[in-house]
């Protein structure tokens, strides 16, 4: 018996003092308790023991006080959960295709329903975006940091390319009517009212409050060695100047650089602004296969139609990644009593780092200059 990716992935990521034996238990499929306890002592703590640092041999004798007893208490009853929800599954299963058949109908409804609408209204102009597609990421994920490695003079800014708006009006973080509408020619750089900005939110977004600022300026003040463009001009220091006076969370307070966003191109001028957008590693393009394959998911109707099509693992890498990153997405999800987003002020950071980000890790794996970074050294 070995670990399996989720334990593997946890003993990996997370730090040596937060390793417990709950969590990594938790990870695993079996329902043998002493097969798991075997296992958290010959392969967990041994790694722990053997380890040269210190960390770890911290950990390892800190673990190493929990006696057999404590253990195995811990373990049967993860076990006992485990073996009562798959007893549950098959009725859980058909409660399932029966409301899901029953939300299909209520769809087929509405969608009839909204046809008739939009076949007696005018079909208003719309702008085309454009947008790069990384892979399948909920919309609501927060901003993925990539950085291009070629230029050391960037360390310190995320450069992403992926963005919808073509308007700073459709931002979310929105601007003062002057900047949004200033032609590139003579767009100056120029602080932004708080105050103007906090009217013009785009409802539900992240307030941007004092405890923000602090942490903004506490981050700008580490900074090592700047990008500086070749007019003199200081990319974090614009980036800082101009985060510490919006009213809601925007990417520049992570020091992220989104060349789609209309506001973050604003700050510049025209030719600081080709500068930064030079040379910025692209995405490789989606294979037409895996299109085809991410289109049979668009297709499901209940929980019970994506395990069956997760059941089976693409063998090319692109499909892979789909089928990996939808398969951890519907794990987190499918945890219950209870749920993590229920309970998420409870959980650690590191926890969220290993369950959720390492979702978005795994999908940039194998794009050529291009890194997920999490921890201390993250914008």
């Amino acid at each position: 018996m070995k670990m399996n990716e989720q334990q593997e992935f946890y003993f990996i990521t997370t730090p040596s003092k937060d390793i417990n034996l709950r969590d990594w238990a938790i990870l695993g499929d079996s329902v043998d308790a002493h097969a798991i306890y075997s296992l958290w002592t010959a392969k967990v703590l041994s790694i722990l023991h053997d380890s040269e640092i210190q960390a770890d041999k911290n950990a390892y004798m800190r673990l190493s006080k929990q006696s057999k007893v404590d253990r195995m208490s811990v373990i049967d009853d993860i076990v006992a959960n485990r073996t009562h929800q798959r007893g549950l599954l098959p009725i859980v299963n058909r409660k399932e295709i029966v409301a899901a058949e029953e939300q299909a109908t209520k769809m087929e409804h509405a969608s009839a329903h909204r046809s008739r609408i939009n076949e007696l209204l005018p079909i208003p102009n719309q702008s085309k975006r454009n947008s790069t597609t990384f892979g399948v990421l909920p919309t609501t994920a927060a901003p993925t940091t990539l950085r291009p490695t070629q230029s050391s003079s960037r360390k310190n800014i995320s450069i992403s390319s992926s963005g919808p708006s073509t308007k700073a009006k459709d931002a979310g973080y929105l601007v003062p009517d002057d900047l949004s509408t200033t032609s590139s020619s003579s767009r100056k750089r120029k602080p932004t009212d708080a105050v103007e900005v906090g009217k013009k939110m785009k409802k539900g977004s992240a307030k941007f409050g004092e405890e923000g600022r602090k942490s903004l300026q506490g981050r700008y003040s580490a900074l090592g060695p700047k990008w500086t463009l070749a007019s003199g001009t200081v990319v974090e220091d614009i980036l800082y100047e101009a985060g510490k006076n919006l009213a809601c969370y925007h990417p520049i307070h992570s020091f992220m650089v989104n060349l789609q966003d209309p506001y973050t191109q604003s700050l510049f001028s025209d030719r600081d602004w080709s500068e930064v957008s030079k040379d910025v590693p692209q995405p490789p393009k989606c294979q037409d296969s895996t299109k085809i394959y991410i289109e049979k998911f668009s297709k499901v109707k209940s929980k019970q139609e994506l395990s069956t099509l997760l059941r089976i693992v693409p063998e090319e890498t692109e499909q892979e990644l789909v089928h990996r990153c939808l398969r951890d997405w519907s794990d987190i999800f499918e945890i219950e009593d209870p749920s993590p987003f229920a309970i998420q002020g409870s959980l650690s950071e590191s926890w969220w780092t290993t369950h959720v980000w390492g979702v978005c890790d795994y999908l940039t794996k194998g794009i050529p200059g291009h890194y997920i970074i999490n921890g201390e050294k993250a914008g």
